[in-house]
C-alpha cells in the first residue's frame, strides 16, 4: 500500500536538497486501514483520541505517508522508523540526518523533507467566516495589519509565512506571541525577521494558503 503524494513544485531560491509533498486526504480516505497500520501504538492512540473522524483520518493519513515517504528515503521500514521530539515538540528521526515537517488543513497536507536545512510548512484552508479583523488585532502587529488591511488573501499569505518560520526555527514561538514581521515580496518570498531564515510562499489549489521556511546555514541575502 502507498498512500499517494504529489510533488509541490518549489519557488526560484529553494535548494534542491529539498522536496515538498501534497496529499489529496479526501482521495486518499479509503486508505485509512492500511494507514492505521502503518502507525505505532502512540500515533494509533492519537488517531483515536481526535473526536471528529475528518481530523482523525487526516492524521493518520498524513503520518503514514510521512512514514513511508521517510523510509524511501533512508531504506528502511515504514512502520521500524523511530521519532524523537525536541523541547518544544518538534518531531526528528532517530538516527538520521533528514529534517522534516508536516501540516494540514481542509483536504490537503503537506510534507517537506531536507537532507540540509531546519524546514517548517504551513496550509491553511480560507475560512468564508472566519472574524479576520478580529484575528489580526490579536495576532499581528500594527505593521502587519496595515499589510493585510482586510484582505482574506494576505492574511492568510501572512499567517502560514509566519507559521512556517516559526516550525523551521523550533523555538516554540506561535504566531500569537513572538514571530516579528514577515510580509510577502511580489517574488513570493518574505521579508525574514532574523538571518539565515528564509520563507516562500507556495502555490495550492484554490481556497488554499500554503508557505515553506528554512533555517539556512548561512544568512539569507533577504534578511
Amino acid at each position: 500500500m502507498q498512500i499517494a503524494l504529489q510533488t509541490v513544485a518549489l519557488p526560484s531560491g529553494t535548494p534542491d536538497t529539498l522536496e515538498v509533498f501534497i496529499l489529496d486526504i479526501k482521495e486518499e480516505a479509503h486508505r485509512l486501514p492500511q494507514a492505521l497500520a502503518i502507525l505505532n501504538k502512540d500515533e494509533q492512540d492519537r488517531h483515536n483520541w481526535y473526536n471528529h473522524p475528518t481530523s482523525a483520518r487526516r492524521f493518520a493519513l498524513t503520518r503514514a505517508a510521512l512514514r513511508q515517504r521517510l523510509a524511501e528515503r533512508t531504506g528502511g521500514e515504514a512502520t521500524a522508523l523511530r521519532f524523537e521530539y525536541g523541547p518544544h515538540g518538534k518531531p526528528a528521526l532517530r538516527a538520521s540526518q533528514l529534517r522534516f515537517n508536516v501540516a494540514h488543513s481542509g483536504q490537503y497536507a503537506l510534507i517537506a523533507i531536507s537532507t540540509t536545512h531546519d524546514v517548517g510548512i504551513d496550509i491553511e484552508r480560507h475560512a468564508s467566516t472566519a472574524p479576520l479583523d478580529t484575528l489580526s488585532s490579536s495576532i499581528f502587529s500594527d505593521e502587519e495589519r496595515a499589510w493585510c488591511a482586510g484582505d482574506s488573501a494576505r492574511f492568510y499569505a501572512l499567517w502560514c509565512g509566519k507559521e512556517a518560520m516559526i516550525k523551521a526555527d523550533g523555538t516554540g514561538f506561535s504566531v500569537a506571541n513572538g514571530m516579528p514581521v514577515a510580509m510577502l515580496r511580489d517574488d513570493g518570498s518574505y521579508i525574514s525577521p532574523r538571518p539565515g531564515l528564509q520563507a516562500w510562499s507556495l502555490a495550492m489549489p484554490p481556497g488554499y494558503a500554503a508557505a515553506l521556511a528554512l533555517l539556512a546555514d548561512e544568512p539569507s541575502s533577504h534578511a
